[in-house]
């Protein structure tokens, strides 16, 4: 039964992805610069510098996801085109979401966010 329910819900994200509108390239902000070498060029681009959402549902969490790619991904590459896989995986007792972007000079870029604190827990 556990193993029903871990399928769909895999399922479920995986297949959000497919009906979200698509991310509307807004102007992307250069990240801020404090002398220390985390800007949001290199946030989320690792599992060890994934982004953490916070959020008490999947619904939430996913939004959030999205919220964050259309105001940080790409930056150097001139903003986010679209989001072309979204994946759910696990690491070292972690669940991620990883997302691959294109962006709009044709690079693609995948991110990382840690979704531990939402996953699994629906409205």
């Amino acid at each position: 039964m556990k193993k029903i329910i871990l399928i769909g819900m895999i399922l479920i994200i995986l297949f959000s992805g497919c009906f979200a509108p698509p991310i509307k390239p807004d102007p992307i902000k250069p990240p801020p610069t404090n002398g220390e070498n985390t800007s949001l060029n290199q946030k989320g681009l690792s599992f060890e510098t994934a982004i953490v959402i916070e959020a008490d549902t999947d619904e939430k969490g996913v939004a959030m996801e999205y919220d964050w790619l259309t105001e940080n991904a790409c930056p150097d590459q001139g903003g986010p085109k679209e989001r072309t896989l979204q994946e759910l995986e696990q690491k070292d007792g972690k669940w991620y979401d990883v997302l691959y972007v294109d962006c709009y000079n044709g690079e693609e870029i995948i991110y990382y966010f840690n979704i531990d604190s939402f996953f699994g827990k629906w409205e």
